[in-house]
């Protein structure tokens, strides 16, 4: 009997770091490779959305929410809303809006220190509002106190309203822009890390309605 040698390829270990998987995880792709996510994929972010909605103080920095925040980031998933607002093909009437909801801008302050969070997180912060909180509510609920109420937390960022209590009166999309701005104007370098870090706060008034009466004084914050 003759003897063949076979030359087996070599598997060479990779360096990178080893990546946790969650038993409550779907398969996912890279988004730099991805092209359409499975219909279990989407469904399971879309609960994750849904425990994500603004007022939770869930950490989406989470390792049980990194496929759904690198998704988001990507644009490789769009949310419920984002998904039936590009399905429409109705125009929107002039009227789904009323009563009228307008933002007031007054002053912005930048107190960002050593102590604010890192603009990296605030950035993934911001890419899940704007994502997926466009049909929602962010309201000032709280009753005492510091009259604030956390709307979202991502790491040790988080957006916070305060002042003027409501219920299912203001619009997040509304206060966007000035999270937007905040971002844009008052980041600075750590003075230890040497990283970006980002903090301030908006002033405006919210108005809700026609009447004279239907506004809420407020102020939107990153801290």
């Amino acid at each position: 009997m003759r003897l063949t040698t076979v030359l087996l390829p070599l598997v060479l270990l990779s360096s990178a770091p080893a990546v946790t998987v969650l038993a409550a995880s779907l398969p996912y792709t890279e988004p730099e490779t991805l092209t359409t996510l499975s219909a279990s994929t989407i469904n399971y972010f879309d609960t994750l959305i849904d425990e994500l909605g603004p007022g939770s103080t869930i950490d989406s920095a989470l390792p049980k929410y990194a496929n759904l925040m690198k998704a988001i980031k990507f644009g490789t998933y769009l949310s419920p809303s984002e998904r039936s607002r590009a399905q429409s093909a109705a125009p929107i009437s002039p009227l789904a809006d009323e009563p009228r909801h307008s933002v007031t801008q007054h002053n912005r302050y930048c107190e960002t220190s050593d102590g604010s969070p890192y603009l990296a997180n605030v950035a993934d912060l911001m890419h899940r509002a704007k994502t997926t909180w466009a049909d929602k509510k962010c309201d000032q609920s709280n009753k005492f106190k510091s009259r604030c109420s956390l709307l979202g937390r991502h790491g040790e960022a988080e957006f916070s309203i305060c002042g003027d209590v409501s219920s299912w009166t203001v619009k997040c999309d509304k206060l966007l822009r000035m999270w937007t701005d905040l971002i844009k104007r008052c980041p600075k370098r750590h003075g230890v890390t040497g990283f970006d870090v980002v903090g301030g706060y908006w002033t405006f008034t919210y108005r809700y309605g026609p009447h004279p009466d239907a506004t809420l004084d407020l102020r939107v914050l990153i801290h």
